[in-house]
This record gives C-alpha cells, sequence and structure tokens, in this order.
C-alpha cells in the first residue's frame, strides 16, 4: 500500500495531513471549511455561503490530486446548528451531478473550530 500525506501549509505546525492519497485512487480530505487555501483567511457567513466556499475548495483540492466531484463517494457534514440543513442542502446540490450524489452523513456539533457553521470530510475514489 502505498499512502501519500500532504499539506497545504507544510510550515505550519501540522497535527494532521489536509489530504491522504492511498495507492493513488483513493483521497481522503480532512475537515474543510470556508477558507481561503492559499493565505488561511477565514470566510464567516450562513450555512449556504460556507457549504458553497468548502464545496468550492473541494473540487479545486481534488482537481489537483486528479480527481473530480463525481469522484467523491461519501461527504460527512458537521453543522453546529441543524437547523440550517435546509440552506445547507439547497447550497450543497448544486455542486454534485444528480446522478452522482456521494453517500453522506449530516451530524449537529455544538461548536466547531474558529466558530465556523460548517466543516465537511469528504472521501473520493477512482
Amino acid at each position: 500500500m502505498t499512502v501519500k500525506r500532504y499539506f497545504i501549509n507544510p510550515n505550519d505546525t501540522n497535527v494532521y495531513a489536509d489530504a491522504v492519497l492511498v495507492n493513488d485512487s483513493t483521497l481522503y480530505l480532512s475537515g474543510l471549511c470556508s477558507e481561503n487555501l492559499e493565505t488561511g483567511e477565514v470566510f464567516y457567513g450562513d450555512a449556504a455561503f460556507e457549504t458553497k466556499n468548502i464545496l468550492n475548495n473541494a473540487k479545486q483540492l481534488l482537481e489537483k490530486h486528479g480527481f473530480s466531484m463525481d469522484d467523491v463517494v461519501q461527504v460527512g457534514i458537521y453543522l453546529t446548528n441543524m437547523s440550517d440543513r435546509k440552506i445547507m442542502n439547497e447550497e450543497y446540490i448544486k455542486h454534485f451531478a444528480q446522478d452522482k450524489m456521494p453517500a453522506r452523513f449530516c451530524v449537529g456539533n455544538v461548536a466547531l473550530a474558529d466558530e465556523f457553521k460548517v466543516e465537511m470530510v469528504i472521501t473520493a475514489q477512482k
């Protein structure tokens, strides 16, 4: 088994890999939040706004590693307020082809890092 670990900001003190590629066929993306991948600047907004930023970042990271949104097989979603599920879903479905929807879980969380409303973990498979 070949495992490659990637860090968005390798000069930071990393406590986890941002992405892990296994056997060049499975990509795991760690907790994605609404931020600029280049600068680390955070963007707060409602759950739809944060979902859009997260999935745009996911697309960018997937493509960087040779994957696409069609390759996503599972998404884990953490929301600080489950009443935001409807507006999150309305944005979420815009990012996947209807016949390529991944498996998914969505759980409520009392708090997320840096006061985000949404965080996602994503698994893609070729």
